[in-house]
């Protein structure tokens, strides 16, 4: 189980924005070490359910498509593949008989699909609500674009076991 969560705030010259990080997967993986001693290669599957949300509370206009529109709301969620491959190395063994107190590091990637931007945002002035929503749809894509490198993203763990 992997589980992180960052919020922050940023202000920008339309208003302050929201985002909060919540970062949480779990799966199954299979070792193979392939001389029977500390070092293994992994594979598995990962659930995975890592977000990010944003909420801007907005001041001034904001440019969508190169058109400035005032807004009342504006929301969005960055999301990924449900489930997610998972293939690294690492050191250590947990099973290993030698001794109760084991410490395992691992390195890996866990390919989660490309980002799925989903946003929504309110005009303040309702007969220019479909300019709005296709302005949006616009940004949504350049994000979307922007965002393809983090379709594999890096693993980094460290553990501990104790035997009884």
């Amino acid at each position: 189980y992997n589980t992180a969560s960052y919020d922050f705030v940023r202000d920008e010259d339309e208003g302050e924005v929201q985002t909060d990080f919540d970062w949480q997967s779990y799966g199954a993986l299979i070792d193979w070490h392939p001389s029977g001693g500390g070092f293994r290669i992994s594979a598995g599957l990962f659930k995975n359910d890592n977000v990010v949300d944003l909420t801007g509370d907005l001041d001034d206009t904001v440019n969508l498509g190169g058109i400035d529109f005032a807004l009342s709301a504006l929301v969005g969620q960055v999301t990924f593949e449900e489930v997610a491959p998972y293939i690294g190395f690492g050191f250590g063994n947990a099973l290993d008989e030698e001794g109760r107190l084991h410490f395992t590091c691992d390195f890996g990637l866990l390919f989660q699909g490309e980002p799925s931007v989903d946003a929504s945002a309110t005009s303040s002035v309702s007969s220019l609500q479909g300019v709005v929503d296709e302005a949006l749809a616009i940004e949504v894509d350049e994000i979307e674009d922007d965002l393809e490198f983090f379709t594999i993203y890096p693993v980094v763990t460290v553990g501990l076991s104790y035997r009884f």
